[in-house]
């Protein structure tokens, strides 16, 4: 079969057999489409789309996704307990979130505090009583 090219043969007023799957298979068994990005669509043989970087980016991800869940189903089979892992690192993610929210409110209640008791409008606002982020606020 000649490749396939942009422009399509017209043909009017003629009824069209279409191919049948198993068909088309055999067809692309004996090399008819070689070299060729043909599939079958409704019956017809058309020219599939360029590949661009989004769909390549959409395969990698379903791939990627297929391999994820491969391991989490292998972690399964060993015995992991993954309902108990999630619950146990969404708390824990609560927590650290939590507990940084909470220095940062009292941050910033501290600062409308120093400013309502009389500090000059014009000055920077001290930040030295809030206290560095430590390695026990790090969620993972």
């Amino acid at each position: 079969m000649e490749a396939m090219s942009g422009e399509s043969p017209s043909v009017t007023n003629q009824p069209m057999r279409r191919l049948r799957r198993a068909e088309y298979d055999a067809l692309v068994a004996l090399g008819t489409f070689q070299n060729e990005r043909v599939e079958l669509v409704f019956g017809q043989v058309v020219a599939m789309s360029p590949i661009d970087p989004s769909h390549a980016r959409s395969t990698t991800l379903l791939e990627d996704a297929g391999a994820a869940l491969a391991t989490l189903k292998e972690l399964g089979a060993r015995g992991v307990d993954l309902d108990l892992a999630c619950r146990k690192l969404q708390e824990e993610g609560v927590a650290a979130f939590a507990k940084s929210f909470d220095t940062l409110l009292a941050a910033i209640e501290g600062e409308i505090a120093r400013q309502q008791g009389g500090g000059s409008g014009g000055d920077m606002p001290d930040d030295s009583h809030i206290p560095p982020p430590s390695d026990d606020d790090a969620p993972f």
